[in-house]
C-alpha cells in the first residue's frame, strides 16, 4: 500500500499535465487567430520570428522563449508559438497541484485528489483555456505568478537552503516582469515573505519593521530581481537589427523607457468612468461563477471563511487576488477581464484547499463520504469543460487566413496598404513579413504614423517608399508616391468579422472617391 500511495503521488500530477496538454492541443488554433481577444498574437509572432520587438512593454522573456518554440519542426510558425501557451498553462496547473498538496500548513497537504481538483479547476477554466490555445503573453505570465507562489508558499518555502531560494524568488520576479509588467504586484510578497520576521517585529514594535528585516535575504532577493530584469538588455540589441516590426526603435535610453514603461497604454490604467464600475464588479462575479461553477465557488469560499487571515497562504493569496482585481476593474479596455487570470489562479488554489478541509470534516463520517464529494467536484469540472469545448475549440478557426487571402487577392500591384485596427494590421504583418505574401505592397500602421520612430522603421523596411517625417499621414504618403495606389483595410463589425477594403487611384487618398470598394463577411 505505501508503494501504491507513492506511485499515485507521481501518477496524479503527470496525468494532470498530460491530460491538459492533450485538451489544449486538440482545441488549439492551427495558425494565427483573432479568437479570444488574441489579435496581438500576430504582432508577437511576427516580432519574434523577424528578430524585432513587439508592442510595449517589449516582453523580452516571452521573446526569448517563443523563439525556441518557433524552431520546433511542426506546423506553422504561429502554431508552434501557440504551443508555448499550452505548455506553460499546463505547467501552471501542475504548480497549483503542488501548492495545494505540499505547502506547509495546507489543509489539503498530501491530499492528491484535492490537488488534482484544483489543477483541473484552473487548467479547464474557460479563461485560462482560452489563452492556452492562442499566442499571447498570459499563459507565461500566469506561470510565473504560480511559480512565485510555489517558491514563497510551496513545499520548499522556508527550506534550509535559503540562499538559493531567495535568489530564485528574486530572479523569477525579474523574469516575470520581463514578460508582463503587472507581475510587479507580487513585489510586496517577494520583499516581505520570509524577509520580515513577524515574531521579531512584534517584540520590537518600537523599532518598527526595519528592525525585523533579514537584510541578507532582502539583498539576495533584490540581487536576483536585478539579474532577472537584465533580460531587457535583449530589447536594444533586437531593435538595432532593423526588423520590420520594431516598436519604439528602442536603440537609446529614452526610446527604451517609452517602450518598457508601457507609456503607449498608460491612459487606459484606472481610467474607467465611475458609473461603469458597478457593472464591472458584477461582471467579475459572473466570470468567477463561469470559471468554476457553483460547487467550485462554494468550495473556495468555504476555505476563505475557515482559514486564518494571518496565515501565509491567506495573506499572499488575498493580496495577489485583490491587486489584480482592482487593476482589472480600473483598466478601461474591452479585454481588461484577462487581467483577472491571477485572481482565478488564486481561487483555484482556494478550491483545492477548501476540498482538503471538507475532506477532513467528512472523514469523521467515513472515507466514502469525502471521496464522493471530491469525485463530484472533479466530475463537475470535467462536465463544465465538455460544455465549454465547442466555444473554446479553435482547431478549425481560419478567420485570419480568410481575411489575408481576400485582402492580398484584391490589392492592386505596388499598393500602399493603410491598415486600421489591430486585427487588420497584425494579420497583414504576419503574412507579409513572415510568410512573404505580396512582397510588392507596403503595409502602413495608421495608428503609428504620428510616431517619429515608426517613420524610421518604415524607411528601413521600405527604402523606396517616400515618407516625409513632417506631419505624416496616409494622405501625405499617397501624394508623395504618385505612381502607387493607396488602399485602406480594416475589419468592421467584429461580430461577423466583416472586411472593408477601399482602394484609391495612384497618388490620391480620398474616402469620397474609391476606385475599388469591397465589403464582405470573411466567413468560416
Amino acid at each position: 500500500m505505501p508503494s501504491f500511495s507513492k506511485s499515485l503521488r507521481w501518477i496524479a500530477p503527470v496525468s494532470l499535465v498530460l491530460s491538459l496538454l492533450a485538451v489544449y492541443l486538440f482545441s488549439m488554433a492551427p495558425d494565427f487567430t483573432w479568437a479570444h481577444d488574441g489579435a496581438d498574437g500576430g504582432d508577437l509572432i511576427t516580432a519574434v520570428a523577424s528578430g524585432g520587438v513587439p508592442h510595449p512593454s517589449g516582453y523580452p522573456t516571452f521573446i526569448l522563449l517563443a523563439r525556441l518554440f518557433q524552431l520546433l519542426p511542426v506546423g506553422s510558425i504561429a502554431y508552434r508559438t501557440n504551443m508555448m501557451s499550452a505548455l506553460f498553462t499546463a505547467l501552471t496547473a501542475l504548480l497549483v497541484y503542488d501548492i495545494v498538496t505540499g505547502s506547509p500548513g495546507s489543509p489539503a497537504k498530501g491530499n492528491t485528489l484535492a490537488g488534482v481538483i484544483a489543477g483541473v479547476a484552473y487548467g479547464l477554466s474557460p479563461l485560462a483555456w482560452s489563452q492556452a490555445v492562442i499566442t499571447e503573453v498570459y499563459g507565461l505570465h500566469i506561470f510565473f505568478v504560480a511559480l512565485l507562489l510555489w517558491l514563497l508558499l510551496g513545499r520548499y518555502a522556508g527550506s534550509p537552503n535559503k540562499l538559493s531560494l531567495d535568489v530564485a524568488v528574486g530572479l523569477s520576479l525579474g523574469l516575470a516582469m520581463g514578460n508582463h509588467l503587472t507581475s510587479v504586484f507580487l513585489l510586496p510578497a517577494v520583499l516581505l515573505v520570509d524577509v520580515v520576521d513577524p515574531l521579531v517585529w512584534r517584540s520590537r514594535r518600537k523599532h518598527g519593521v526595519l528592525a525585523s528585516l533579514d537584510w541578507a535575504a532582502l539583498g539576495r532577493r533584490l540581487g536576483g530581481l536585478f539579474a532577472g530584469l537584465l533580460v531587457y538588455v535583449v530589447i536594444p540589441w533586437r531593435a538595432a537589427s532593423g526588423a520590420p516590426v520594431n516598436w519604439g526603435d528602442a536603440t537609446n535610453l529614452g526610446k527604451l523607457w517609452w517602450l518598457v514603461s508601457g507609456d503607449f497604454y498608460h491612459h487606459y490604467a484606472f481610467s474607467l468612468p465611475l458609473e461603469y464600475l458597478p457593472l464591472r464588479i458584477l461582471s467579475v462575479a459572473s466570470l468567477l461563477l463561469t470559471q468554476f461553477g457553483l460547487l467550485g465557488l462554494l468550495a473556495g469560499l468555504f476555505h476563505l471563511v475557515r482559514s486564518s487571515f494571518f496565515s501565509r497562504l491567506s495573506l499572499v493569496g488575498v493580496w495577489v487576488a485583490l491587486a489584480n482585481v482592482i487593476f482589472s476593474l480600473g483598466y478601461s479596455t474591452s479585454d481588461s477581464y484577462i487581467y483577472l487570470l491571477p485572481f482565478f489562479l488564486v481561487f483555484a488554489l482556494w478550491i483545492g484547499l477548501g476540498v482538503g478541509e471538507i475532506d477532513s470534516l467528512l472523514a469523521r463520517q467515513g472515507s466514502w463520504a469525502s471521496l464522493i464529494v471530491s469525485a463530484i467536484l472533479l466530475a463537475v469540472s470535467v462536465g463544465m469543460a465538455l460544455l465549454n469545448y465547442p466555444k473554446l475549440d479553435l482547431s478549425a478557426d481560419h478567420h485570419a487566413q480568410k481575411f489575408e487571402q481576400a485582402v492580398f487577392a484584391a490589392l492592386p500591384p505596388q499598393a500602399i496598404v493603410v491598415a486600421k485596427g489591430d486585427q487588420a494590421l497584425f494579420s497583414l504583418w504576419y503574412y507579409h513579413f513572415i510568410l512573404k505574401e505580396r512582397p510588392d505592397v507596403a503595409i502602413l500602421a495608421d495608428g503609428l504614423l504620428s510616431f517619429p520612430w515608426y517613420i524610421d522603421v518604415l524607411h528601413a523596411t521600405y527604402p523606396t517608399l517616400n515618407i516625409s517625417p513632417d506631419a505624416p499621414s496616409p494622405e501625405a504618403v499617397a501624394r508623395a508616391n504618385p505612381t502607387r495606389p493607396t488602399c485602406e483595410v480594416l475589419v468592421t463589425n467584429e461580430q461577423i468579422e466583416q472586411l472593408s477594403l477601399l482602394c484609391y487611384p495612384p497618388g490620391s487618398y480620398s474616402p469620397d472617391a474609391p476606385s475599388v470598394s469591397i465589403l464582405q463577411p470573411i466567413g468560416q
